[in-house]
């Protein structure tokens, strides 16, 4: 099932409707380490913005994006771990500070649990998991502040109404680095069970139900290690079931083969992996952890059906620190394949899945910060490289801003969040990566790119606009997927068709279509 409001890790994306497939920096600074501009909370204002920040997440509830903590400079300059919570329009570009503290290190205000209150806050923190749901924000656990200062792992549960703009504490502890409480059996519901204190895990929500898997925390003996753990928390009734995966951290990748029952094949533990939801599964790639034998960083992309609860490993390489093989941008083909890396971010509209930046091996099998984006199309298998460098540590070519074009390039970085509003494009918000000078650090830039999907909306005429989810007519450099009856009367292009069910194009008399031809 496809929910209409997401949470993922790893840079800020919001999707919404534009005419080309080029960058434009729409806000913040195009230089690294910028303090937070606060204003007068609740109060929106064309100066106002967040600092420079990583490991902060971020949800999108009704075409307003949120974006909650992380590691920041706060209004003073001073660099730490943040409860600060801003929402920001991609209709004005405005950002307005909505709740918590303008300076680092604030404190958790639990409260009662279950009870909204417009004193709850909770901890400063960074990597904690984020899930949009039921028009509220949920959050879960990340390192961060409790209630009385101290400093370690979390696992309380939290949610934010934006209509009240009010904090709830639902479940978990109050204090710092608890260890996880996993219970006897795996599948079985219940209120005293509950992950323990971690960050950076996976986040998706499928059928009302919000799920969590692996990042670094403590398992069930206590010891703090990378985990390989699934979770469901059943928001209606604010309990978790340990779904798969140990309750011991450190494991190693189980790939599919010939001698390996279905039941035991599972990814390995590892943090700052991506994840994507589509037809009832899950699917998980990447991150930095165990492939089947040593830890590093890893492009394995992994299934899980949520009928017979078992993992199936569908692409990728099963060893570590492989070299992104690229193809031509543009082009799907069965070798392309991002390189090993973490701290990307992944997305999915209409069907694809996407991937952009991380740190990890480039197309030369070189370390670097990437600023790559890739589509995946789980019907083919097949990944597609679409915009970005083949080689990491780019400098970010920021150009005007507002000003659309297509030498704008965001430079390499990792470690944000990711969100979408509506059908066909994103934004891009901080992260850890390289600004107009190639400098490295934190980022508090805002891009947009235009248009990921050339989709047809309508059936109608080929060169109608409104026939296409960009709300523009295909150039010879778009890819495009027709699930819609189309006529073309005059000239028409595109670089290559997918047709889905219902998908057709009549050549009319006097029509031409040209295909990757300029």
């Amino acid at each position: 099932m496809k929910n209409n409001f997401l949470c993922f890790g790893f840079i800020l994306v919001n999707f919404f409707n534009a005419n080309a497939q080029n960058w434009t920096w729409v806000k913040g600074s195009n230089a690294t380490a910028q303090n937070g501009i606060y204003g007068t909370k609740g109060v929106t204002a064309i100066t106002n913005t967040p600092g420079s920040r990583s490991l902060h997440h971020s949800c999108t509830i009704n075409n307003t994006i949120y974006v909650f903590g992380g590691k920041a400079y706060d209004n003073l300059g001073t660099y730490g771990d943040m409860n600060d919570l801003w929402k920001f329009d991609p209709i004005t570009n405005n950002w307005t500070w909505i709740k918590g503290s303008n300076a680092v290190t604030g404190t958790a205000i639990y409260g009662t649990v279950g009870i909204e209150n417009a004193n709850n806050t909770p901890g400063a923190r960074y990597g904690q998991a984020t899930w949009s749901f039921n028009n509220k924000m949920y959050i879960m656990g990340g390192y961060g502040y409790d209630a009385v200062g101290g400093y370690g792992l979390l696992n309380d549960v939290w949610s934010f109404n934006p209509v009240t703009n009010n904090w709830t504490f639902l479940r978990g502890s109050t204090t710092i680095n608890p260890i996880g409480i996993y219970g006897q059996v795996q599948g079985v519901e219940a209120p005293n069970i509950a992950p323990g204190g971690r960050i950076s895990g996976v986040t998706w929500v499928v059928n009302n139900l919000l799920y969590q898997m692996g990042g670094n925390g403590f398992d069930a003996n206590g010891n703090r290690l990378d985990l390989n753990d699934l979770w469901q928390y059943n928001p209606a009734t604010n309990n978790w079931t340990w779904l798969k995966g140990s309750n011991v951290g450190n494991q190693p990748s189980v790939y599919n083969s010939q001698i390996v029952q279905p039941q035991f094949v599972m990814p390995g533990s590892r943090t700052y992996a991506v994840g994507w939801t589509a037809n009832n599964k899950l699917y998980y790639m990447g991150g930095i952890g165990l492939d089947a034998v040593l830890s590093g960083y890893l492009n394995d992309l992994w299934q899980y059906d949520l009928v017979s609860n078992n993992w199936t490993w569908i692409k990728g390489s099963n060893i570590r620190d492989q070299q992104g093989v690229y193809g031509s941008i543009g082009l799907p083909a069965i070798n392309n394949t991002p390189g090993g890396r973490y701290g990307a971010v992944a997305i999915e509209n209409n069907g694809k899945f996407f991937l952009l930046g991380g740190t990890g091996k480039d197309g030369n099998n070189t370390f670097g910060r990437m600023n790559d984006l890739w589509r995946f199309d789980p019907m083919t298998n097949n990944w597609t490289w679409i915009n970005g460098a083949s080689a990491g540590n780019q400098v970010g070519n920021y150009g005007i801003k507002g000003v659309e074009s297509s030498s704008n390039i965001p430079g390499g970085r990792y470690s944000g969040t990711i969100n979408y509003v509506s059908n066909a494009n994103l934004y891009i918000y901080g992260g850890l990566g390289q600004d107009a000078t190639g400098t490295f650090g934190y980022l508090n830039d805002v891009w947009k790119y235009s248009c990921l999907n050339m989709y047809t909306i309508n059936a109608g005429n080929w060169n109608d606009p409104n026939t296409w989810s960009c709300g523009k007519v295909p150039a010879y450099t778009d890819p495009v997927t027709i699930g819609h009856i189309l006529s073309v009367a005059g000239t028409g292009f595109c670089k290559n068709i997918t047709y889905t069910l219902g998908g057709k194009v009549d050549i009319l008399s006097g029509g031409n279509l040209k295909i990757s031809t300029p």
